[in-house]
């Protein structure tokens, strides 16, 4: 991407919109070699990098020494991602520990976490037909750890959780040694997370950490045969389509006759990278209103959830996934429909995770 014929006019307000984003280390460690002296505040944002870098070091260890008696782990972001990608730990940025473990397990999982002082930050019941994970808080340190068991979310068709918590590769980090998906599985799970942010900077860069280190020697079929059983071809396409439009890179994986709905995500999110890190304009209040965690901005952030799901390969998966996320999507319209199908006996929570989490 440093590459690319556009560039940003000013560094300053780069490095805060990049702190701002989550992609602080990488475009830190480009500035760095190209602009001398750089602002006081990207000197202060890479030692505040490096401070919260060291707590998640320790307490992922405390963390995975705790789980892995108990279940697989497998750790989807973080250092061992950075290492993978990038070749440098600290050269993504990590404001919490993403955990893949075994489903059945998850109630002694949380248990065992709560001995270490981590509580649920949205009640003791994951809603498993609203999420992917279940998120937990320290109440001292204020570290979090999203738990989880799946990759995608649950409208969307995902490798099965007994492939991805067998088929894995080592990476070592200090003097531990931590499981990550394999290349090839792991190149659907950060399309998954790209897909989840509805197209975001930092999704992008680790695709494009991904085609640099894996795409040569990674097995490319296996890919494309798993996203045609997956129906997700689209998935797929939507970043590296963006990828071409915002670099001018084509991956080996790329397919110019995409789904038009996925080439209309792909032309929005190359548009708002080059609004947001190009031309550096200011979020808009429809953008801040978003963040805000009011019961309107949650039913409105569910909508384009599901508006993002048209990504999905055919009508029918199309409309199936578009629909579930803003009836059934993590705000107080979709717990009290799920609420209300349950009392009808029309849905049955245990049955509903049996199904859908341990197949």
């Amino acid at each position: 991407m440093e590459g690319g014929s556009r560039q940003p006019r000013a560094p300053e307000l780069l490095i805060h919109r990049a702190a701002e984003r989550g992609v602080f280390p990488l475009i830190y460690r480009v500035l760095l070699g190209r602009e001398g002296e750089l602002p006081h505040a990207a000197r202060r944002y890479w030692i505040e990098h490096g401070a919260r870098l060291g707590l998640y070091r320790t307490e992922l260890a405390r963390v995975h020494e705790a789980l892995e008696h108990i279940t697989p782990v497998v750790v989807l972001k973080g250092e061992p991602l950075s290492v993978l990608l990038y070749g440098d730990p600290r050269l993504r940025n990590t404001t919490d520990l993403d955990l893949l473990s075994a489903p059945e397990s998850l109630p002694q999982a949380i248990t065992a976490l709560a001995e270490l002082g981590y509580r649920p930050t949205d009640g003791p019941k994951a809603k498993t037909w609203a999420s992917n994970q279940c998120a937990l808080l320290h109440e001292t340190y204020g570290t979090l750890i999203e738990l989880h068991w799946r990759i995608a979310f649950p409208y969307l068709p995902s490798p099965e959780i007994s492939q991805l918590l067998r088929e894995t590769i080592a990476v070592e980090i200090g003097d531990r040694t931590y499981r990550s998906l394999r290349p090839e599985l792991l190149f659907f799970q950060l399309c998954y997370h790209f897909h989840q942010h509805r197209g975001f900077l930092k999704g992008l860069l680790d695709i494009t950490g991904w085609i640099d280190r894996f795409e040569s020697s990674a097995d490319l079929d296996e890919i494309r045969a798993m996203a045609d059983r997956l129906g997700l071809n689209g998935l797929i396409q939507w970043p590296l389509h963006v990828l071409n439009l915002f670099t001018g890179h084509k991956s080996r994986l790329y397919e110019p006759t995409a789904d038009p709905f996925v080439r209309a995500w792909a032309a929005w999110t190359a548009a708002k990278l080059e609004r947001d890190f190009i031309e550096l304009r200011p979020r808009t209040r429809v953008e801040r209103w978003l963040d805000e965690q009011s019961f309107g901005a949650k039913l409105v952030t569910s909508m384009l959830q599901g508006a993002s799901m048209t990504v999905a390969d055919g009508i029918f998966p199309k409309i199936s996934t578009a629909v579930r996320p803003v009836i059934f999507g993590p705000h107080r319209l979709g717990r009290g429909l799920f609420g209300a199908l349950e009392r009808l006996g029309a849905v049955d929570r245990d049955r509903l995770y049996e199904s859908r989490i341990l197949g």
